[in-house]
């Protein structure tokens, strides 16, 4: 599992990277008017935040998106989740130009896992009292579908998903204080586990030369 940890991280870093070089390099055409500067062309990347339900950045992620061909990019973010800090790698494919309306997505998840989590559930002595947990580290991949809208008249989004994220392995956790699980705590914590449907919201800004 930490090859796909490392695997991630670099790919994250390496978005990032070009992301930047190709913010440098690209000569991105602009007029002035009344000394205020217009882009003629989408912004060379974008940065924004999301949250959901299994959703590739977490409950709360910070997200990054680079366009490398005219209807396909490239993502990255972290966040928290339920498990732990989340990170994902994702590829997107857009049905209109500009990183717009309709696109297919899937990606790679990872989810770092807690030790020593602490939550009250009820256990088979009766009555609810403090469990603690080691919640061990999943790794996932996901396939879904979004909706993008643009945001006023620059390039800014608000977007929606939906899809399906499929552990790589059962995600597991160890007991390590308190009393044998109840089967509707048990239910819980299955519940709580990375895996499942896949539903998100949130918003990306774009970011010129």
């Amino acid at each position: 599992m930490p090859k796909c940890l490392i695997l991630i991280l670099l790919l994250f870093t390496g978005a990032v990277a070009f992301g930047r070089q190709r913010g440098e390099d690209s000569v991105y055409v602009s007029m002035r008017t009344h000394g205020h500067r217009h882009h003629t062309r989408p912004p060379f990347s974008y940065i924004g935040f999301s949250t959901g339900i299994n959703n590739p950045g977490g409950i709360l992620g910070l997200d990054y998106e680079l366009p490398v061909k005219k209807y396909f990019s490239l993502g990255a973010g972290l966040g928290f989740s339920s498990w732990g800090n989340k990170l994902h790698v994702e590829g997107k494919y857009y049905m209109d130009k500009h990183q717009r309306g309709w696109a297919l997505l899937a990606g790679l998840g990872y989810n770092t896992g807690v030790y020593n989590f602490k939550t009250h559930l009820r256990t088979a002595g009766g009555g609810r009292q403090e469990v603690t947990f080691n919640l061990q580290p999943v790794g996932s991949y996901f396939v879904g579908a979004a909706k993008y809208w643009r945001i006023g008249r620059k390039y800014n989004r608000f977007f929606i998903d939906a899809g399906w994220d499929i552990p790589l392995m059962p995600p597991h956790y160890d007991m390590v204080g308190g009393g044998p699980l109840t089967e509707s705590s048990t239910t819980y914590m299955n519940r709580r586990s990375p895996g499942g449907l896949m539903l998100g919201f949130g918003c990306s800004f774009g970011l010129h030369h």
